[in-house]
C-alpha cells in the first residue's frame, strides 16, 4: 500500500483506507491478497485524471471477507465491463491487461470472486469477496491475516 501512497504524493488524490478490528481472520496467502489490492489501487489511481478520491475498506457479509475499492475515476464503458477480467483487455494505451486478469485468477485462487460496478464520468467501485475459511486446502502452507491491511 506504500508504493500506492507514493504513486499519489504529487497528486491530488487522497487514498482512504478504513479496516474493521472486529473482522475474523482470514484464511488467505497475504502477498497474493496484497497483490490484488495493489492491481485496484493501481487502476484506482490511473483512472482518476485530476483530483479524486479512493476509499478502501473490509467488510464481513456472510461467511466472507469483502475488501471495497471505490474511486472516483473516469469510471469504466459498460460495454468494457464484461471484458475488464480478461487477459490482455485495457481501456488504456499504456496497460498490458493483465493486472486485472492477474488479480481475478488470485482471487478465484481463493474460492473467491471479483465484482465491479462502474458508472462513466462517476467512478468505479470494485468488490472482492473472500471466503473466511477455504476448504479443501492445506492450511500449514498459507499465512492468516486479516485480507487487507494498512
Amino acid at each position: 500500500m506504500i508504493l500506492a501512497r507514493q504513486q499519489v504524493l504529487t497528486r491530488p488524490i487522497q487514498i482512504q483506507f478504513n479496516m474493521n478490528p472486529s473482522m475474523p481472520k482470514v484464511d488467505h496467502d497475504a502477498t497474493l491478497i496484497q497483490q490484488v489490492v495493489l492491481n485496484l489501487l493501481i487502476n484506482a489511481i490511473q483512472a482518476i485524471a485530476k483530483e479524486g478520491h479512493i476509499d478502501v475498506r473490509l467488510s464481513q457479509e456472510q461467511e466472507c471477507a469483502v475488501i471495497h475499492v471505490d474511486d472516483t475515476g473516469r469510471g469504466i464503458p459498460p460495454e468494457a465491463l464484461p471484458k475488464i477480467l480478461k487477459p490482455f483487455f485495457t481501456t488504456r494505451s499504456e496497460g498490458t491487461g493483465l493486472g486485472l486478469s492477474l488479480a481475478n485468477s488470485i482471487v478465484q485462487s481463493h474460492g473467491g470472486r471479483i465484482e465491479v460496478a462502474s458508472v462513466p464520468q462517476k467512478g468505479t467501485q470494485f468488490r472482492v469477496w473472500l471466503p473466511i475459511e477455504r476448504s479443501g486446502r492445506d492450511r500449514s502452507k498459507l499465512t492468516t491475516r486479516p485480507a487487507a491491511k494498512r
